[in-house]
């Protein structure tokens, strides 16, 4: 026959029982920490090839590319993750609009360290008409 727990026993939560969810929590905020890094990498690279697709079309490129690269990163990106991404570098020459920015996403827990990206894009320039 079973014994009915007792009124003192109700709501007793072992130590393995919290420690379990407690790594279980910590391994879900690092899954969803690496998730987020990789949609923003994914952000900054489409900013970069907005930007120099742009530029590659008009006739002051290094500048369109410049602003238009930032403007898709000011409507993408906020917070933490928008300051982690440095000014983007756009260059040309007689053939290519290209585009370079370092981003730096910030781990949620300590001990994780940051996420450092370089990234690049780059297209033909269209000729003038």
């Amino acid at each position: 026959m079973m014994r009915r727990p007792s009124d003192a026993d109700r709501g007793f939560a072992t130590v393995q029982f919290v420690a379990g969810v407690g790594l279980t929590l910590l391994m879900f905020t690092l899954l969803a920490n690496v998730m987020v890094v990789h949609w923003g990498r994914g952000v900054v690279r489409s900013a970069l090839d907005e930007g120099v697709r742009a530029g590659a079309r008009d006739a002051q490129p290094v500048e369109v590319c410049q602003w238009r690269a930032e403007a898709a990163l000011d409507d993408l990106l906020s917070g933490p993750l928008r300051a982690g991404v440095s000014g983007v570098a756009c260059s040309m020459d007689e053939q290519m609009v290209q585009a370079r920015v370092t981003a730096t996403f910030d781990g949620w827990l300590p001990g994780t360290g940051a996420w450092t990206t370089t990234l690049q894009a780059s297209a033909a320039r269209e000729p003038d008409p």
